[in-house]
Order: structure tokens, then sequence, then C-alpha cells
């Protein structure tokens, strides 16, 4: 009994404050709905792509033998292109680079087309910066590997644009990193193909010097294990230089390679869409202002009882 009349209390002071209650959560729809009114309408353009597995140079294959984790896979994940398209490097190339914008007669920069008449200075490509990463998006997923680069503007040619160059950005700085990684692997393996094959030919040398020496080790245990011994060292040192041959002419492939070793899956100039913002906003300022509404309404309740 005493429940329901708690209750019927509380539905009673609702009732009494039915105003307030109504009054925070259709402010806030209005004051949304007024704003996505003013507010430019804007298009988001997409481009995605996955990184393929390719062949792994020589000092990979070394490396995963001798248990080292192989530093170029981490450039594999979807988190290192998530970061790598926020960096300044990323981030000045594409604001460095020519975009074609309606009312302008020649092609222009985000630079200059974002800061006017403060075009070279640095406080200028600080706010392009800044203006990037807010309305940039990257998201990598795990499960697929595919990386997604969305970048918003309320021009939609501009936005398919702008995500274009971050994603010639990645293909730059893939086809670097690869480049600069095979370079580096020839290197070392041309110096230490030039060892090993001086150690071939020295053993090659003794097991020569020893037949010639002992033309017959027929009736010689001795010389017969000495024979076999050399053999197997010549055969061993040829075996690494083989496999190190090998590896040396891959480095040297990747040196020039200029293929990327990722895939585009979808290019941002065939995705580029309306960014449809009204169902989410009205939502959660309904939802705050519900939450708004119910915070006044216990404040109020808990001085009027102190009051009392």
């Amino acid at each position: 009994m005493r429940r329901d009349n708690d209750f019927g209390r509380l539905v009673a002071r609702l009732r009494a404050r039915r105003t307030t209650l109504v009054l925070y959560p259709a402010a806030l729809v209005g004051a949304t709905i007024v704003y996505l009114l003013i507010s430019p309408v804007k298009y988001r353009a997409e481009a995605r792509f996955i990184t393929n597995r390719i062949t792994q140079p020589a000092l990979s294959g070394l490396a995963a033998q001798l248990g080292i984790l192989n530093a170029g896979e981490a450039t594999k994940s979807p988190e290192f292109y998530q970061e790598l398209v926020q960096s300044r490097d990323v981030l000045a190339f594409v604001a460095g680079s020519s975009y074609v914008v309606d009312g302008r007669s020649s092609p222009t920069s985000l630079i200059a087309l974002w800061n006017k008449d403060q075009v070279d200075t640095v406080r200028a490509k600080e706010r392009t910066f800044s203006r990037l990463r807010h309305d940039l998006f990257a998201v990598g997923s795990l499960r697929t590997g595919i990386i997604t680069i969305a970048f918003e503007s309320s021009d939609p040619i501009l936005a398919s644009q702008v995500a274009r160059h971050f994603l010639d950005a990645v293909v730059r700085f893939d086809l670097t990193i690869r480049q600069a990684q095979g370079a580096r692997e020839k290197r070392f393996l041309e110096g230490r193909l030039a060892v090993l094959r001086a150690e071939l030919r020295d053993a090659e040398d003794r097991l020569q010097r020893f037949l010639l020496t002992n033309r017959s080790t027929t009736n010689s245990p001795v010389l017969a294990f000495e024979r076999d011994r050399l053999q197997r060292e010549v055969a061993d040192r040829q075996t690494i230089v083989t496999a190190i041959t090998q590896s040396f002419e891959q480095a040297r492939i990747e040196e020039v390679r200029d293929t990327p070793s990722m895939s585009v899956t979808q290019a941002p100039e065939n995705a580029t869409t309306r960014v449809r913002s009204w169902p989410l906003a009205l939502l959660s300022a309904l939802v705050l202002g519900l939450i708004a509404a119910s915070v006044d309404f216990f404040v109020r309740e808990r001085l009027a009882e102190d009051g009392r």
C-alpha cells in the first residue's frame, strides 16, 4: 500500500512538472534541427585498399630462421596505416598537392585554398593539417585486412580529390619503404656473398690439393674420411652460397620494384556519398534532453524536500 502511495505521488509530481520535462528535449531537438538546416551539407569520399602478401626479401627470411621478428611485417597491419595517414609527412603531401576547385582558374593547394593570404606561414600549414585531421577518417579491419580512408567536405569533388591524394601518399610510402629496405639488404648481402664465395673457393682449393696429393683413397680409411669431410664442407658452403645468391637477386628486384604491395578495392572517385547525420543527431539530442530533464526534476524535488 505504501509503495502504491509513493508511486502515485511520483506520478503526480511528474505531471506537475510535465512542462519542464517536455521543454528540455523539445528545446535540444529544435536547436539541433536549426543547426542541421543552416550547416552546409557534407559529402564523404571513401578509398579502400588491402595489402598483398609478397615474397619477403633476403633478410626477412634470415631473420625468420633466427627467430627475429621481421620489422617489415609491422608495416602491413591496419593500425600502422591508420597512424600513417595522420603523420606530418603524409599531411604535408596532401596539403601541398594540386586540386581543381570551382571558382579557381588554375589548380591550387589546400594551404592556399583554406588560408587565403597566409599561404607561406607556419600557422597556415598547421591550420591546414588540423583541418585535414578533423575531417579524415581511417579505419582498419583486423579480420579482413581492409583499410578504409575517408574524407568529408562540403564539396564532393574536393572530398574525392583529397581522399585520392591520401591514397597516393600511402602508395608512395609503400614503394619508398620497400625500395629502401631492398637497397639495404642488397648492400648487406653483396658484402656477405663476396666473403662466402671466397670461403667456398678456399674449401674447393683444399679439396683439389688433397685429391692431387692422394689420387687413391680406397685402401686408406683415414684418407677416405678426410676426402669425405672436405667434400661435405664444399657441399655445405655451396648450398649457403646458392641460397644467399637467390636472396641477393630478390633484394635487387625489391630495390627497383615500382609496383605497390597493396591493391585498391574501392577508388574514392566511385564512392562519394552525402553524409546523412539527421537521425543520429536528433536521437542524441532527444536522449540528452531527457537526461537533462530528469536531472532537473530530481534536483528540484530534492530542494523541495530540504525546504520542507
